[in-house]
């Protein structure tokens, strides 16, 4: 479907590059200022509990169905979307009930914009049990001449997916250009290093989303790929002079909003001084370089004038670190970003107790006040509202509303057991497998060389040992080379197993050691919100929050070390030894020297089939060390030779 421009829609046109709305639009001027207000304002739901008593940032009963005093909240606020988390989605059926009841709840005329993340790869929302994830952006770039095919193919799947769910807003694609390995939040949720490649693919996946009626969300603006910091847990600053933005950063928005019209586009909350190094004053009272979420001269100015989008803008979370650690009061932070000129206010706050529902209209009557003083402008608000209307009326909500409910839920069970989606997952996993170091030797070979422990080859039936990351990487592994590599003897082992005496002979024993890695660690964004977040680096930091990323990266460094100590050891006992990546493949370059062959997947994800745990990835990297297929795949960033080994 075509997303139509406000611009077209409007009889006044354009106004200084602004897209606005006559004043008298019935679709806005028939409601309070309150009920625009709340229109602006999309809210989660991940977790409620119905008693009044219990403590809300301890709330962790997940919403998989539509409570009275929830559906209460959301009727009384009139708020204009919600998004949905991982909890949220047990079954395709009680989905689409909570989707129908939350539609049905809604106290205004104009349908919910239900949204979610699913991005694909490590950023998918829908129970991997029942609704293929594919691998994810730096699988899909990895794919060399098939890249746009398949992230278009991708594309139309998961707006069949969700669309059959109810769910009409993807908060897809990511089209930050990964130019930092260090990266800790978008590495493969990224389409590579390259603007050109970025854009030319976010932009065929945004094509292939919204022809299947799904809205796309360019994400996260002005980019947020070149940074050190995860903005759910700190503030990145990107410090590129204009011109390099304009190269690097900013180049997938600009070709995308002007080729393939995206519906909406997704705030960072970094600062970004060459675009705007205005200050604000914080609740400790200092100065900070305002975040380009809070920024009108990025969000209105350089987004909406110069680069002429005209669809809506949607903040990322508001509860992130990121901003919240500038400003703690979520109607401050609501307030500066509708004066920055951002549409819509995502996760203002936690809704996890009714006492949440008077929260929200507190907010909303807070930012009615900053209206009435004149400090965010009518107009404005007004333009906003009817830019949120426009895309709720192209959307095509009302039609699935009319279906009837069996109807839908039997056409959502038949799209989730979609043969054709999971034969496009299978495709797109074993298309980006890359070989990095190493022949094309199938592994039953490589394990009968001689080493100094086994002269002669093996002594009848080769061994190998595989040492995963997680007992989850284990057991998908081990699945797949029992299953494909029969005629190998198999142990699986995780890298903790390496401390244990006993268990580290057994690896070091080996004919061929196959070792798999994840780097980097995960971040929240993987499982979605700030739940647990704070409690967790408080926890982990010795109650300093502010030392959390120091001590997340000393440990990912001693997991490095470990990994690479063990193929050292191995490796000089003349034992060949394969390295898997299963993440961001920039680890390659630290454990080339030590291992005969590395693979690449860019995805580890893993899901149980009901007695067993797999994950295409993992069926595709052994497809291939069997021999049985090619690595066909090629990296999509460049590995820089390290200044030193991990063990050093």
């Amino acid at each position: 479907m075509q997303f139509t421009p406000l611009k077209t829609l409007c009889a006044l046109g354009l106004i200084s590059g602004l897209v606005a709305c006559k004043a008298d639009d019935p679709r806005v001027a028939s409601m309070t200022l309150e009920q625009k207000i709340a229109q602006k304002l999309a809210v989660d739901m991940r977790y409620f509990c119905e008693s009044e008593a219990e403590d809300g940032e301890k709330c962790r009963q997940p919403v998989t169905q539509l409570s009275p005093a929830l559906a209460g909240i959301i009727g009384s606020t009139q708020v204009g979307g919600v998004i949905l988390f991982a909890e949220n989605f047990s079954t395709p059926e009680t989905t689409l009930q909570l989707v129908d009841d939350l539609q049905g709840a809604r106290g205004s005329q104009w349908p919910l914009l239900v949204a979610t993340d699913q991005e694909g790869g490590k950023v998918a929302r829908l129970a991997r049990e029942w609704a293929p994830a594919f691998s994810g952006n730096m699988a899909i770039a990895a794919t060399g001449a098939r890249a746009a095919t398949f992230a278009e193919q991708v594309g139309k799947a998961q707006a069949q997916q969700l669309r059959a769910l109810g769910i009409f807003i993807n908060y897809a694609p990511t089209v930050d250009v990964n130019a930092n390995p260090d990266n800790p939040v978008i590495n493969t949720r990224s389409y590579g290093e390259s603007p050109d490649t970025v854009a030319a693919l976010g932009g065929a996946y945004t094509r292939g989303l919204q022809s299947g009626g799904v809205a796309a969300t360019l994400k996260h603006f002005p980019g947020h790929g070149d940074t050190h910091v995860d903005s759910h847990t700190g503030l990145p600053l990107v410090d590129h002079p204009k011109d390099k933005i304009q190269r690097q950063d900013l180049a997938p928005f600009a070709q995308i909003i002007t080729r393939d019209n995206p519906a909406l586009v997704m705030t960072a909350h970094i600062q970004y001084p060459a675009l705007d190094d205005s200050k604000i004053k914080t609740h400790t009272g200092k100065q900070a370089i305002v975040p380009a979420t809070l920024s009108r001269k990025i969000m209105t100015d350089l987004l909406r004038e110069k680069l002429g989008f005209t669809g809506v803008t949607t903040t990322d979370a508001l509860d992130m670190v990121g901003v919240a650690m500038l400003i703690p009061d979520p109607l401050e932070r609501t307030i500066m970003a509708f004066d920055a000129g951002v549409d819509v206010a995502l996760m203002p706050f936690k809704i996890r107790t009714p006492a949440d529902g008077e929260k929200l209209k507190q907010l909303i009557a807070g930012v009615a006040r900053a209206v009435r003083t004149g400090r965010l402008s009518l107009a404005e608000i007004d333009q906003s509202v009817a830019r949120i209307i426009n895309l709720k009326q192209q959307l095509p909500i009302d039609a699935w509303l009319a279906q009837s409910l069996t109807e839908r839920k039997q056409h959502a069970i038949n799209v989730m057991a979609s043969e054709e989606h999971r034969a496009l997952e299978r495709a797109l996993a074993l298309a980006a497998i890359t070989r990095i170091k190493g022949k094309a030797q199938p592994l039953p070979e490589l394990c009968q060389q001689p080493s100094r422990l086994h002269p002669n080859g093996p002594d009848g039936q080769a061994r190998v040992v595989i040492v995963a990351p997680t007992v989850d990487v284990q057991q998908a592994l081990a699945q797949a080379f029992v299953q494909q590599l029969p005629m190998l003897s198999t142990q699986a082992f995780t890298l903790k197993d390496y401390a244990d005496p006993a268990r580290r002979k057994a690896m070091l024993s080996a004919n061929c050691l196959v070792l798999a890695s994840v780097t980097p660690a995960g971040s929240p964004v993987d499982v979605g919100g700030m739940d647990d977040v704070v409690d967790q680096m408080r926890a982990e930091a010795a109650g300093d929050p502010t030392k959390w990323a120091e001590i997340k990266a000393a440990a990912q460094s001693r997991v490095e070390q470990m990994q690479f100590s063990l193929l050292r050891q191995v490796h000089q006992r003349g034992i060949a030894t394969v390295f898997l990546s299963l993440r961001a493949p920039y680890e390659a370059t630290y454990m080339a020297p030590v291992s005969d062959a590395i693979y690449a997947s860019y995805d580890f994800n893993t899901a149980t089939d009901g007695v067993r745990v797999t994950g295409p990835a993992y069926q595709a990297l052994v497809s291939v060390l069997s021999g049985r297929s090619k690595a066909e795949g090629r990296l999509p960033v460049t590995l820089q030779a390290p200044d030193e080994s991990p063990a050093q």
